[in-house]
C-alpha cells in the first residue's frame, strides 16, 4: 500500500472527475489531494473517495479520469509517494491550511477530527507531504510518467484539455 500525494508548489492542482464538482467531468482546483494505491497481483489500483466515477479504479483509469494533457504549469500535478505506514505515522494536521489569516474556516470542516488532532498536535506535518522543500521525506515521482514507471503501468495518454 502506498499514499500518493498530488500537489504542486503553487498549491493549485487541476483535477477532473471529482465529487467536489457538480458534474463529474468538470474541473476542480485542489491545494493537494491524497489517494491510496494498492498493488494486487502486479496491478496498481487507486482508492479515491473523491472520484465521481468510482472509488476504486486502476491507476491508468484514475490518471485518465483525473488529469488532462497540456495543463498550464501552475495547475500541473506533481506526485509524491510514501509507504502507507510511514505516511500514516507522520501525518497530523491542525487544519490550519483550511483557515484564512484570521483563523476563520474557509470551508466547513469534515465531521471527523483532523489526523491526530485529538492528541493536541500543533505540528502541521500535512504540508511536508506536498511541499518541494521536503523532498527527502518522500519519493518524488514528479510527473505522471514517473508514477506510471514506478508502478509498472504503461504511460497513459491523457484526454486533451477542454474547459467546456
Amino acid at each position: 500500500m502506498w499514499a500518493l500525494v498530488v500537489g504542486n508548489p503553487a498549491r493549485t492542482v487541476a483535477v477532473w472527475g471529482s465529487t467536489a464538482s457538480d458534474r463529474s467531468d468538470r474541473l476542480v482546483i485542489w491545494d493537494y489531494h491524497v489517494v491510496a494505491v494498492a498493488v494486487v497481483d502486479d496491478t496498481a489500483f487507486v482508492l479515491d473517495h473523491s472520484c465521481a466515477t468510482s472509488t476504486v479504479l486502476s491507476l491508468s483509469d484514475w490518471l485518465q479520469t483525473s488529469f488532462r494533457d497540456s495543463v498550464a504549469e501552475p495547475y500541473r500535478p506533481r506526485f509524491r509517494r510514501y509507504a502507507a505506514g510511514a505516511y500514516l505515522q507522520a501525518l497530523c494536521s491542525d487544519r490550519r491550511h483550511m483557515r484564512d489569516e484570521d483563523g476563520a474556516c474557509l470551508q466547513p470542516f469534515p465531521p471527523w477530527p483532523g489526523p491526530r488532532e485529538e492528541e493536541g498536535s500543533t505540528v502541521m506535518a500535512l504540508t511536508t507531504f506536498y511541499d518541494d522543500a521536503d523532498e527527502e521525506e518522500g519519493i518524488d515521482d514528479d510527473d505522471i510518467d514517473g508514477v506510471c514507471a514506478f508502478f509498472g503501468v504503461p504511460s497513459v495518454i491523457l484526454h486533451p484539455l477542454s474547459l467546456d
